[in-house]
């Protein structure tokens, strides 16, 4: 299903491939088995690869995929430049360079800001002249859409959303986050404004695929999916929105149209053809039929029946798990789902919360706190790690709030009672935070994971 980015017309598939977790073996990416990814993605019509540059090989992996297989002007390619690792402009200048010669491109279709947290922190990074940088390299037609992916209250989101002319942006939204960070609210602000919104983590890092309850199971494998019939040629990006590997200077600006899936007169089943300039093009034939989604699916398509998302970013490391996503998004447009689709996720809502420990809805009334504790965020990774069992919420504590001289963890906390005052949902947030020290910030995770940070940064120098 392609959905349309209303700033810039761009004609996207609603499921977009992101590019982080990659199948390999001991952290090296195995670059057979993502370029057959990455071209089975393209037979099943996805047009959107989202990488960045902190990912390990995934610029390069993406970069060399797209290249074998001839696919430059089919496809949007998206990264990120970090943010926590610049000191100054050179820094960004630097980064930028080599994004491209990872990537074996000399444009960027999608280019994000990476990982903002706060307004603070964006003022910090324009006052530093990277977002005027940016756009004069947009004016070379280096970069073609501008945006940036955010991780932090929704009215910090809104404020940034106000700051400059965003063509999109890319939040986390997912059936257990409505309320966090920019949440359904910012969603609904971005649309409001015309800035096109990417999801992340609409599986919440799988956590509504791999740890739903077992009663909530039992009702999702009740339902029925009806699925329209469809004979269709997958979309391509267009050569408007596109420049060969000789020419860097064409117009960023330029409206680009694309083309939208035609009803083809005779197809076989999953087969591709290739065209004289090496686009490729899916005829893909199936069949209309019912299905009952699996929990993933289910999760997907809650965010994709969100009204103002134009596409969702899935980490699909098997051919079985593109098939299943893409499935899921096929035909299903902003309010598509069904009352008993509805019902299904309001039920796992329900029981996944009953196993949250803190009732806190990320909406940020509390902060600023006057000792920098970063009060939502805390209680946010306090509840994954409590639902989902995994030690992959501690580390994403300790990194997003105690390292690079962060220090806005429970640990900060000194009981003044000030943002308590300010909770609408009355939290005795103050007496809560030792709990979350506790339990978050144990020495023996806390030095280990600076450490790694430390060794990441000093190897991208």
């Amino acid at each position: 299903m392609l959905r349309t980015m209303p700033k810039t017309g761009d004609k996207i598939n609603s499921l977009g491939f992101g590019m982080m977790r990659l199948p390999g073996k001991l952290g090296k990416i195995d670059q057979a088995q993502a370029t057959k990814l990455v071209a089975h993605a393209l037979n099943q019509g996805v047009n959107y690869f989202d990488t960045a540059y902190l990912y390990p090989g995934s610029e390069e992996a993406t970069g060399a995929a797209i290249e074998a297989l001839g696919c430059r002007k089919d496809v949007y390619i998206a990264t990120k430049l970090p943010l926590f690792v610049l000191k100054n402009l050179n820094d960004a200048k630097k980064i930028f360079e080599q994004h491209f010669k990872r990537l074996k491109t000399d444009y960027i279709d999608y280019y994000l800001l990476h990982n903002i947290s706060s307004y603070e922190q964006y003022t910090q990074i324009a006052d530093m002249g990277v977002v005027d940088f940016l756009v004069a390299e947009m004016s070379q037609g280096r970069i073609r859409r501008l945006g940036f992916s955010y991780h932090g209250n929704r009215s910090d989101f809104k404020r940034i959303l106000d700051a400059r002319d965003w063509d999109f942006c890319q939040i986390q939204l997912n059936y257990l986050d409505e309320e966090f960070q920019a949440g359904v609210e910012g969603l609904a602000y971005a649309k409001e404004k015309g800035v096109g919104v990417v999801v992340m983590e609409p599986l919440r890092g799988g956590l509504l695929a791999n740890s739903v309850p077992k009663d909530a199971l039992t009702e999702i494998s009740k339902l029925e999916i009806v699925q329209r019939a469809s004979n269709t040629i997958a979309p391509t990006a267009p050569t408007t929105n596109s420049n060969s590997t000789s020419n860097t200077t064409s117009n960023a600006n330029a409206t680009p149209t694309s083309t939208t899936p035609a009803t083809a007169t005779t197809s076989t089943s999953e087969s591709a053809a290739t065209n004289q300039q090496g686009a490729h093009t899916l005829l893909a034939q199936r069949e209309s039929r019912t299905y009952t989604p699996t929990p993933a699916q289910l999760a997907l398509r809650w965010v994709l029946n969100n009204d103002g998302v134009i596409c969702a970013l899935s980490g699909m490391r098997a051919i079985e798990e593109l098939d299943s996503n893409a499935q899921a998004a096929m035909d299903l447009e902003p309010g598509g789902m069904c009352a008993d689709e509805v019902n299904a996720v309001e039920y796992a809502k329900k029981l996944f919360n009953e196993k949250i420990k803190v009732l806190c809805t990320g909406c940020g009334y509390c902060l600023p706190c006057p000792h920098k504790v970063n009060i939502p965020l805390a209680f946010a990774q306090y509840n994954n790690k409590h639902v989902t069992r995994s030690i992959n919420a501690t580390a994403m504590y300790i990194t997003s709030l105690l390292t690079g001289g962060r220090r806005e963890g429970a640990s900060s906390c000194v009981g003044c009672h000030l943002c308590e005052k300010k909770c609408p949902q009355s939290l005795p947030i103050a007496d809560l935070m030792p709990m979350v020290k506790k339990d978050m910030e144990k020495p023996y995770l806390v030095y280990p994971v600076r450490f790694a940070l430390h060794v990441m940064k000093a190897f991208r120098r």
